[in-house]
């Protein structure tokens, strides 16, 4: 978990998500339930059906973060389950051929 504040985007974020609970009497968790579905359906999309994904939306620490799990591979047969050693060592310093790297993913490409 990160210890630096939220960015401006993730603090709209999770205003909006207070300003709809409070004004529209939608229940937040369900909300973040809709959300965590919808980015999961297309990450799932994106990276040839790997659902091993990991969502964290926690509005009490506002936190909002993507990750997708993929295989550290030396030549890459399917980008969405494997990724190259190099890319791999950006995210994870002691990945290695074999292991399993949690690579963050960009909420705005999701529309967050």
């Amino acid at each position: 978990m990160r210890k630096n504040k939220a960015t401006a985007e993730e603090e709209s974020i999770f205003d909006a998500l207070d300003l709809m609970e409070k004004e529209m009497n939608i229940r937040k968790e369900d909300m973040i339930e809709k959300i965590s579905n919808a980015i999961r359906i297309a990450l799932k999309k994106s990276n040839n059906g790997n659902d091993d994904i990991q969502i964290i939306i926690d509005p009490e620490k506002k936190v909002f973060s993507v990750f997708i799990r993929k295989t550290v591979v030396e030549n890459v047969v399917d980008s969405g389950r494997e990724v190259l050693l190099d890319v791999a060592l950006k995210h994870d310093p002691l990945a290695e051929i074999g292991s399993v790297v949690s690579l963050k993913q960009d909420p705005k490409q999701f529309g967050g």
